[in-house]
């Protein structure tokens, strides 16, 4: 059953068990609803004495002349929409208040967390979001359209501009510039993150079903959120060597690469996956794209003309401590990860020069940060990286040179 009938039901009153013969009697959705019977003076008879529910309430019969009502115009509104040319619900209309409610109370449900208004998505995105979860179809969205609940309510004064005696106002422009701010960027793709969890807690389409397994969601919020977590360490990370400006533009690189591979992996025609655990194989499946953009970065401007003058790297993540010679990749530099396989962050202090006293004063995991080569995952044995030995713990993965 759609999410638009269901919440037709319940804005009207009709109960669950009447909703629910309706359902195994064929009306999945509005559409269905609207032409099962021809007059909203057949409900009585079509529906409620068919079903053997509820003769004679007139609260339910009410409820279910008023849902007709509503179904019924919807479907003359989008019939006369499509015959004028007009596509039937435009991509980016917001949802119903409704199916918002709805969409709301589910993920407080399943996640005990209601997102603030700065990092909840507009509700245009939202409805994008989600109509492109129910066809099954995710398109790609450039974060510079991203916007939050935030900004699209806030009223942006129009500029006054005077040509003699004639004032011109000019409101200001629907689609400012790509931020060159790496908070900004990091803002907009954790609003669209959220965009996907709100909208991914409906169930997938059965195309992504296999077995008899429990119903997958179209996406997990902590798969978005593992992969905003990806990209956001990294990106800090840089910031201490690149400028700001070279930063952001590598990184809105390197993320929208990952996302072209999400997208090749619900597309598939041979188990294709939900866009959450697409997102988690692009970026274990393709690691090489963080070195496939490196060009894009410049060193950031110094004080010393020393280090103002050093060349670009080539190893975007180096570490201060090199790795022990037994544990050299075959380039020479070794891959380490951030986050051990259960998404706690490890320690880099304890991996290289600086050390760190035990227990960590930050919190983060002590352990090896060497990424295996057959594994994709961090060694996560007790020892420092400078103390890895691939021959006892594992042979590491390698940077590629560029």
């Amino acid at each position: 059953m759609e999410a638009d009938l269901v919440a037709l039901y319940t804005r009207n009153q009709v109960p669950q068990d009447l909703a629910t013969w309706l359902e195994k009697s064929g009306v999945l959705s509005i559409a269905n609803f609207a032409n099962w019977i021809t007059a909203r003076d057949q409900i009585e008879d079509s529906i409620i004495k068919a079903s053997g529910l509820y003769d004679g309430d007139r609260k339910v019969l009410a409820g279910l002349r008023m849902a007709w009502r509503e179904a019924d115009a919807q479907t003359q509104f989008s019939l006369k929409r499509v015959s004028d040319g007009v596509p039937e619900v435009a991509l980016d209309e917001p949802l119903g208040s409704t199916q918002q409610d709805a969409l709301d109370a589910v993920f407080f449900d399943r996640y005990h967390f209601s997102l603030p208004v700065q990092l909840r998505p507009a509700d245009s995105l939202l409805g994008r979001v989600k109509r492109e979860f129910d066809r099954g179809l995710p398109t790609f969205l450039p974060l510079s359209k991203v916007k939050s609940a935030f900004q699209a309510t806030r009223t942006s004064e129009a500029k006054r501009h005077k040509a003699g005696d004639i004032r011109i106002m000019l409101p200001d422009a629907d689609d400012p510039l790509p931020s060159q701010r790496l908070r900004d960027v990091m803002l907009r793709l954790e609003v669209l993150v959220n965009a996907w969890g709100l909208a991914g807690t409906a169930p997938a389409l059965s195309k992504y079903q296999s077995g008899s397994g429990p119903q997958l969601l179209t996406c997990e919020w902590q798969d978005a959120v593992t992969y905003l977590r990806h990209i956001k360490d990294r990106a800090e990370i840089l910031m201490d060597t690149y400028a700001e400006s070279s930063v952001v533009s590598y990184v809105t690189a390197v993320e929208e690469a990952f996302r072209g591979h999400a997208l090749d992996f619900t597309r598939r025609k041979d188990s294709p996956l939900t866009w959450g655990k697409a997102l988690e194989q692009a970026v274990e499946k393709f690691p090489i794209t963080w070195n496939d953009y490196l060009k894009l970065l410049s060193p950031g401007l110094s004080s010393s003309p020393v280090a103002s003058s050093a060349p670009v790297p080539t190893q975007v993540f180096g570490q201060r401590g090199s790795a022990s010679p037994d544990a050299k990749g075959a380039k020479g530099k070794v891959a380490t990860a951030t986050h051990t396989g259960s998404n706690k962050k490890i320690c880099k202090a304890f991996n290289d020069s600086r050390t760190c006293p035990t227990p960590c004063r930050r919190g983060e995991v002590h352990c090896c940060d060497v990424l295996l080569m057959n594994t994709n995952r961090a060694c996560e044995q007790k020892h420092p990286r400078t103390q890895h030995s691939a021959s006892q713990h594992g042979q590491p993965s390698s940077r590629p040179n560029l």
